[in-house]
């Protein structure tokens, strides 16, 4: 007899339709379900790469046990025609100035009326090849530091271990430093709460948080020794239903953290948020680790760095335009 913490796995040698390929399909609980109800999910052991399984146990995972996480869309740092043609390669300004622009959710190739489910690569709940890709995962290897990558963004850890240590910003007309990591005892993430009228509703309707949380790289090394810095950077993410719906928002293409210097990249900009708008720039100290700055937006010091970070981007993409 199943217990109300189970979860049923089909594996199956083929997972097509009629009308589609499957790699695998989850089944999640509804929200106006009542009484007991078994989550399951099927994947295609023939075809499906080995992250599939991991994708769909996630649409399951939760407090409540089927109630998981949606896919984890992505809004990219570069603007395409509905030709599919490059029009603008990079950019960086306040999310309301971008999405002017016409910066927008990636739509499905050859449909701009479809949001892409499938789209961010860094959480398995994105596409799951470009996970792969993009985290270095090599299949069926004994070697675990190989893959030793979280396999979820910092949104969406926090849904599924409520545990985790997360701050909510309140707004301050003095800057505020946040230091960030992975490791379970330390700060997650540092959540942003929306207007009702925020623009960024306009691309994603349910949206209610802003989260601020660590991308990593591989957590060990091929001899199976933590990697001292394992953050890549700093990761921007709209989320609603208590993190169970998420989308990686890559608002600046100069996110780095750099470990060599004290130099800071700035990550985003938003003229609703705070007392009168915030800047949030990410870097690395002994004493802080990885950090973020919460900054007034329309402070001396955050304008210096918007518009030199306008200009630096700026450079940036006309040079890839002309290439």
């Amino acid at each position: 007899m199943l217990g109300n913490q189970a979860i049923i796995a089909v594996m199956v040698n083929g997972g097509d339709t009629e009308g589609k390929n499957y790699g695998g399909r989850a089944f999640q609980k509804p929200d106006n379900a009542d009484g007991s109800y078994f989550p399951w999910f099927t994947a295609n052991y023939n075809r499906a790469p080995s992250s599939i399984i991991a994708h769909e146990v996630g649409h399951l995972l939760g407090p409540e046990l089927g109630k998981g996480l949606g896919h984890q869309l992505l809004m990219p740092n570069q603007l395409q025609g509905e030709d599919g043609e490059l029009r603008i390669a990079c950019a960086f300004d306040t999310i309301q100035n971008l999405l002017q622009a016409g910066f927008d959710l990636e739509k499905v190739p050859g449909d701009p009326s479809q949001v892409q489910q499938y789209a961010s690569p860094f959480s398995v709940m994105g596409r799951p090849d470009l996970f792969e890709k993009s985290a270095g995962i090599i299949s069926n290897t004994s070697n675990l530091s190989k893959n030793s990558r979280l396999l979820f963004s910092p949104p969406e850890l926090k849904h599924l271990d409520p545990r985790r240590k997360v701050n909510d910003f309140e707004g301050h007309s003095e800057t505020v430093r946040y230091s960030l990591s992975q490791e379970f005892d330390e700060r997650l993430g540092v959540v942003m709460p929306l207007p009702a009228d925020h623009v960024l509703k306009k691309i994603l309707p349910d949206i209610e948080n802003i989260f601020f949380g660590p991308i990593c790289g591989p957590l060990f090394d091929e001899q199976g020794n933590k990697i001292e810095h394992p953050i890549q950077k700093i990761g921007v993410f709209a989320t609603w239903k208590d993190n169970r719906g998420t989308a990686l928002l890559e608002t600046s293409p100069f996110n780095l953290i750099d470990y060599t210097s004290q130099t800071e990249s700035v990550n985003y900009a938003d003229s609703q948020l705070g007392k009168s708008g915030v800047l949030v720039t990410s870097g690395y100290n002994l004493r802080d680790g990885v950090y973020i700055n919460v900054r007034d937006l329309n402070s001396s010091e955050s304008q210096e760095i918007l518009r030199a970070e306008r200009e630096r981007v700026a450079e940036r993409n006309q040079i890839i335009m002309n290439n």
